[in-house]
């Protein structure tokens, strides 16, 4: 966007918005970690029985609960 209403930018701003995965993708894991450190405690109920369901080869015979939320 900035290209289009600012024009061509060369040098080191040009690359920086033509390739902007380049420094926004490291920029969003670095808050994706720090949040998840700044909030420990605000894991919601049923992570750890979602998790297993999701990473467990499914040949193995594990109850993998009902995939609806206990709400609806």
């Amino acid at each position: 966007m900035a290209q289009i209403t600012g024009g061509p930018y060369g040098g080191l701003v040009g690359a920086l918005l033509a390739q902007p995965a380049a420094w926004t993708v490291p920029i969003a894991f670095f808050v994706m970690v720090v949040v998840s450190f700044l909030t420990p405690h605000r894991v919601p109920l049923g992570v750890a029985r979602t998790m297993v369901r999701l990473h467990t080869p499914e040949t193995l015979n594990l109850d993998r609960g009902d995939w609806r939320s206990r709400s609806s």
